[in-house]
C-alpha cells in the first residue's frame, strides 16, 4: 500500500517549500509511526508520499496567501489525481525525502493521512470517492480534522461563510461509506 500524507496548514510538504527536507522526513515518520502504522491500514512494506497541498491560510500564513476556500480545492484536485493514478504533485518516497515534483502515484490500495487542513482537503475527497468511486482500496486517518463529526468546527456551524477569511463551514465527515 501507499500513504498519502498530507500536512497542515503552513506545511505543504514539498521542497522547495517552508520546510527544510529534514522537517518534511521528521513530520512523516511521525505521522506514520504514530497513527497510519499502528492502524495497519496501510500493511508492512507501506510506500510514503508526501502530497502536496498549498496549506495556506490567510492571514495566517502571510498577507500574499490565499484564503482557506482557495487554498484547499487545490489540495483536493491534487489528492485526487493521487488516488485515480494521474500525474500529481508529491514528494518522492521516503524518508529521506529530497525532492518534489509531478507524477503518478500507482497501486492499489491507499491510506490518506489529513492533518488539520488537509483533514477537511480528506473529508472532501471521501465525500467523492462514495459518489465516485475507483477500483482501489482507500482508508483514512484523520488528526485535528476540522470537519470531525460532532466537535469539528466546520461542522458546527454548517452553511456558514464567514467573508473575511474566506473560510466556509461545509459539514462533517462523511460516515456512511459502503465499507
Amino acid at each position: 500500500g501507499t500513504a498519502l500524507i498530507m500536512g497542515g496548514t503552513d506545511h505543504p510538504l514539498t521542497i522547495p517549500g517552508p520546510d527544510p527536507p529534514s522537517d518534511i522526513d521528521e513530520y512523516v515518520d511521525w505521522a506514520y509511526g504514530n497513527f497510519i502504522g499502528p492502524s495497519q491500514l496501510c500493511g508492512p512494506s507501506c510506500t510514503k508520499v508526501g502530497v502536496f497541498t498549498p496549506a495556506e491560510f490567510w492571514p495566517i500564513t502571510g498577507l500574499h496567501s490565499m484564503t482557506f476556500d482557495q487554498s484547499v480545492p487545490i489540495g483536493l484536485a491534487n489528492l485526487d489525481d493521487c488516488l485515480r493514478g494521474k500525474p500529481c504533485t508529491v514528494t518522492n518516497a521516503g524518508p529521506p525525502f529530497t525532492s518534489s515534483g509531478s507524477r503518478p502515484v500507482t497501486d492499489t490500495s491507499y491510506t490518506v493521512f489529513g492533518y488539520s487542513q488537509s483533514g477537511a482537503i480528506a473529508s472532501l475527497q471521501k465525500s467523492d470517492l462514495i459518489a465516485h468511486p475507483i477500483a482501489e482500496d482507500v482508508s483514512f486517518v484523520f488528526l485535528s480534522n476540522p470537519n470531525r463529526p460532532n466537535g469539528g468546527i466546520l461542522e458546527r456551524f454548517v452553511g456558514v461563510h464567514i467573508p473575511i477569511l474566506d473560510v466556509t463551514f461545509n459539514g462533517p465527515t462523511v460516515t456512511n461509506s459502503p465499507d
